[in-house]
């Protein structure tokens, strides 16, 4: 085994114009989400989805394909700031801040995309297909929209009636809803319709909406 981590670099692209700018630069695009192929950029060998992943001696023209003909379609770079705000308005768990080795699948709501219930074993398959014969497990992933505006901090919990059930993993601002937006496990026997939680967070009580997560 060798460490290659220093020898590859990712970029990520997102955005309407995605398979666009792509198809300028080759004629090979995805065909199903979280497929990948790989592909070669005007000499570079790339690894292909919405992600490019390549080798570190071939960032620097990349990167300069990408800005040339991004320009024609109107594709920015963004900083780590508006990536974070635009991943928690998606919806998108990051591993090691939304789920790590303790999360169950079924509550991340990344069943759907990640794993598939017909192919063979895998290490944890019968908790994930006992769970999904349920179609129920005892927390979930949501979004919860803050009235107000101070936005809560990872790990701050979440009560209903003063009792803990749950925790908040993620938060931002969100230009999109002009409010605080947050990723978090809410227990499922307190997910009904329009209820309302309150977060206890720097000695300081905030009060959210629970909103099921897409996808």
């Amino acid at each position: 085994l060798k460490n290659v981590t220093r020898d590859f670099f990712e970029i990520e692209i997102r955005g309407p114009q995605t398979e666009i700018l792509i198809r300028k630069l080759s004629t090979n695009t995805p065909k199903h989400p979280f497929t990948h192929f790989k592909i070669n950029i005007k000499g570079a060998e790339q690894e292909k989805r919405f992600w490019i992943l390549g080798k570190t001696s071939d960032r620097e023209k990349i990167i300069a394909l990408l800005t040339s003909e991004g320009e024609k379609l109107g594709v920015v770079w963004i900083n780590s700031e508006v990536n974070e705000i635009l991943r928690v308005e998606s919806g998108i768990p990051k591993c090691g801040v939304d789920f790590n080795e303790e999360t169950l699948l079924l509550e991340t709501n990344l069943a759907g995309r990640t794993v598939s219930f017909t192919k063979g074993c895998y290490p944890g398959q019968e908790i994930v297909a006992r769970m999904d014969s349920r179609k129920k497990s005892a927390k979930k992933l949501v979004w919860l929209r803050m009235v107000g505006e101070q936005i809560p901090k990872p790990g701050d919990p979440v009560q209903k009636d003063g009792k803990p059930i749950g925790k908040i993993t993620s938060a931002i601002y969100s230009p999109k809803f002009s409010s605080p937006l947050a990723l978090g496990y809410i227990a499922s026997d307190f997910l009904i319709p329009n209820a309302e939680f309150e977060i206890k967070s720097a000695n300081c009580s905030l009060h959210a909406q629970a909103v099921p997560l897409s996808g």
